[in-house]
Parts: C-alpha cells; sequence; structure tokens
C-alpha cells in the first residue's frame, strides 16, 4: 500500500517497505531470468560445437545431464 506523507506544502506518495522490497524481488527475479536464458543459449552453443568437434551425443548428454534424444534436438540443423 502506497502511504501518503506531508512534505512541506504538498502531500506525496511514498512507498512502503513491502513494496520497495517487492520492486526489489522483482527486478532480481528478472535479471535472474535473463541471465539463465543467456547461459542456456550458451550451453546449448557449447553442445552443438562440441559434438561438430567429434564428442558423441552420449557424452554430451552425459556431462549436462540432458538427455540423448535432446541434445540430437539441439544439434539438428533448424528449418
Amino acid at each position: 500500500m502506497v502511504a501518503s506523507r506531508w512534505v512541506g506544502c504538498h502531500t506525496r506518495s511514498v512507498a512502503t517497505d513491502e513494496e520497495q522490497r517487492l520492486e526489489r524481488a522483482t527486478r532480481a527475479y528478472r535479471r535472474a531470468e535473463r541471465t539463465l536464458s543467456d547461459r542456456r543459449s550458451e550451453l546449448h552453443q557449447a553442445v552443438t560445437a562440441a559434438v561438430a568437434a567429434g564428442m558423441s551425443k552420449s557424452e554430451a548428454a552425459r556431462r549436462t545431464g540432458y538427455t540423448r534424444e535432446y541434445v540430437t534436438t539441439l544439434v539438428s540443423p533448424k528449418p
């Protein structure tokens, strides 16, 4: 809830501690989502490069925790 505070000759809205905490948590969460997306893209590119360089799909799956089938979808040409 936004509280009103008398400031000089004006009343202005001041965010409560809870609202500020929510805003900080939301910003942090959005940053984490962007970071995760970036890291996932890096990992997928690294998987593709490793398989292209000769690593087996099974080995790439073991090292990443992905299934072999998912690794196959990552390295398959996109239409």
